[in-house]
């Protein structure tokens, strides 16, 4: 390729990657908006959804997605669970794990991208439970302080168990069918 034509190329490159995080993000908002009834402890599709983003663009679009998703909900826009927004929603009780998503990302396509031959189904499935217990670890600590460790962990973990599982098998077998 010519360095002209490397020149045209770039802009159109950064361009596409503006409009992935910003997809990204939005695909994480509306996945917020979708709750499992059936749990005892509501939970949203929004760790489904940032995995699935990660394992697939990588950790740099992925981390970026995340951050744009924390700073339109930040700012106001109603992209957080059940529609809520503002810097109160991340100072809340749900801040601790909204604020890991970014580092999950990161984590989730980091690794993703250096085993993306080597990792099977079950690897990847090992991935997003890791992820996920990253966002949650984030979430208990958050919640420490204000309920003590064993009280956080029995109300910001606890309940999330199988929703974990259930997100984690479906987000590695979604990587898997698109990377097909």
């Amino acid at each position: 390729m010519s360095l002209e034509s490397r020149v045209v190329a770039a802009p159109a490159a950064r361009w596409l990657s503006v409009v992935y995080v910003i997809a990204g993000s939005l695909v994480i908002a509306a996945s917020a908006r979708i709750a499992t009834p059936f749990m005892t402890v509501p939970t949203t599709l929004q760790t489904y959804a940032l995995l699935v983003l990660a394992a697939v663009f990588g950790p740099r679009h992925a981390a970026a997605m995340a951050i744009v998703y924390l700073g339109e909900g930040l700012v106001g826009l109603p992209v957080f669970a059940a529609g809520s927004a503002g810097p109160l929603v991340l100072a809340g009780p749900t801040g601790g794990y909204l604020l890991a998503f970014p580092g999950a990302a990161l984590l989730v396509g980091s690794l993703h991208a250096a085993a993306t031959r080597r990792l099977g189904l079950a690897g990847s499935f090992a991935l997003m439970i890791l992820a996920h217990v990253v966002i949650i670890t984030s979430g208990v600590g958050w919640l420490a302080p204000r309920l003590g460790l064993t009280g956080a962990f029995f109300v910001g973990a606890v309940p999330f168990f199988l929703g974990t599982l259930v997100k984690s098998a479906l987000a590695a077998v979604t990587v898997r069918l698109v990377r097909r």
